[in-house]
């Protein structure tokens, strides 16, 4: 009982009721999910309520609406994602193309950017970087200030050599545990996404229920990629200067927080560049509502 009362105060902060079939994959306590529906058929709280196959927090109503609108403005932002993945999966040095931090699936904001998680081939994560991100700012696809909505942000780059990802954990940290359960692959070379969950087992450490994601097919790229050359020395030359120019270039408060805790990290196999971190706000207005 205490699982399903936790789960569904922390998805609130998000405005994302829960039907019974995601309270039980994203529950910490392992059942089969016709236990789980027993126990959740007998449970009776007076800060639960159920509405159109939903459970969601007494007096949070409106959140049934807000995910109504929501799913139906991911839907949208799938499409424009899919569009972009697509050229971008001819680049043979990606592996996987996730679609990320949307905290439950489906529950993009309109005026919300697109964020990608990005796996790449060794040795080739800034050259693809500095390709992406400036096709993407010709485009005026990037961000600006506050004008995020239907924008690309790449803030989370990773090689296959980095797939492990426990080390960009916090103390107590659900808002990453749900980020990796939520990351939805959009173009996925060779399987890498099993390869990203079996690196990181602590995932379904504390989700024993939880289950990898295989996108319908309308959501998803195949292979359309030409094989890679990597042994040119002049390819590895150009990526060492994309990485030394890119991180030169970085806006100077990611600079000044480069490598000092895990919001910013910058290395041979990592970009991460997130200078706006609100997981431990997120754990602190979850243990308040709790």
């Amino acid at each position: 009982m205490d699982s399903i009362i936790k789960t569904i105060i922390y998805f609130d902060l998000f405005n994302y009721p829960l039907t019974s079939w995601e309270l039980w994959r994203l529950s910490d306590v392992k059942k089969s999910y016709g236990d789980f529906l027993s126990s959740l058929n007998n449970f009776n709280h007076d800060r639960i309520s159920f509405k159109h196959g939903f459970y969601y927090l007494t007096g949070r109503e409106n959140i049934l609406v807000t995910r109504q609108i929501r799913y139906n403005v991911s839907d949208r932002k799938f499409k424009r994602a899919i569009r972009t993945t697509w050229w971008l999966s001819r680049l043979p040095w990606i592996n996987l193309v996730g679609l990320a931090n949307q905290i439950g699936a489906h529950n993009l904001r309109a005026e919300g950017d697109i964020d990608f998680f990005i796996i790449t081939k060794p040795n080739r994560l800034w050259l693809s970087r500095l390709f992406l991100a400036g096709s993407l700012k010709l485009l005026n696809l990037r961000p600006k200030g506050s004008n995020t909505q239907d924008t690309f942000c790449l803030s989370f780059w990773v090689s296959e050599s980095q797939l492990a990802l426990h080390d960009f954990k916090l103390n107590n940290d659900l808002y990453f545990t749900y980020w990796l359960a939520s990351l939805t692959p959009l173009f996925d070379a060779d399987n890498y996404y099993d390869h990203l969950i079996a690196s990181n087992t602590w995932l379904n450490n504390f989700l024993p229920n939880w289950q990898t994601i295989k996108p319908n097919p309308r959501r998803s790229i195949g292979e359309p990629r030409v094989q890679p050359i990597s042994t040119w020395s002049l390819i590895n030359k150009l990526e060492n200067l994309a990485r030394n120019w890119q991180i030169k270039h970085l806006p100077t408060e990611l600079k000044s927080l480069a490598n000092l805790d895990t919001r910013v990290v910058v290395n041979t196999n990592v970009a991460k560049l997130h200078s706006e971190d609100r997981r431990v706000e997120f754990y602190k207005k979850y243990l308040n509502n709790l």
